[in-house]
């Protein structure tokens, strides 16, 4: 048995969905209101697509637009990339590492359940280093 935390057990059960149809500004809107970071654009329960503050600067503002004439559909970063809940915390931080990516969608059986920041996986890696063997070398007896 591992003692490995499984992503669903770290995730954060507090996130904001949106359908694709709603406009960025209420997007931006929601994620103001909440603090969040990020939004998951949904369809029917399973995660579609991202959007993160960072979208909403590079691809809305730094572009002209108001947010007025997007929608979510237009500026989401899609396919997202899902893990699922039952999936261990160093598999998922090997993952995160080489997408570089800051979040991931928790999902369980396809359907969204939490979500995954880099700031989750940073507060993991103490206990999962702890976990890993010594590394190979020269064993030292103490004497000399």
């Amino acid at each position: 048995m591992s003692l490995e935390p499984r992503v669903g057990e770290v995730c954060s059960r507090r996130y904001v969905t949106v359908s694709r149809r709603r406009r960025v500004v209420e997007v931006a809107r929601a994620m103001a209101g909440r603090w969040m970071p990020c939004v998951v654009v949904v369809e029917e329960g399973i995660p579609v697509g991202i959007i993160t503050k960072q979208t909403l600067v590079k691809d809305v503002l730094a572009r002209g637009y108001t947010g007025m004439e997007l929608t979510a559909g237009d500026v989401m970063r899609a396919p997202i990339v899902t893990v699922d809940a039952g999936v261990g915390a160093r598999e998922t931080a090997a993952l995160m590492a080489r997408t570089r990516l800051r979040y991931l969608a928790v999902t369980d059986r396809g359907r969204l359940v939490g979500l995954l920041s880099e700031g989750h996986v940073a507060r993991l890696l103490p206990s999962l280093t702890a976990m890993d063997p010594p590394p190979p070398g020269p064993r030292h007896s103490g004497a000399a």
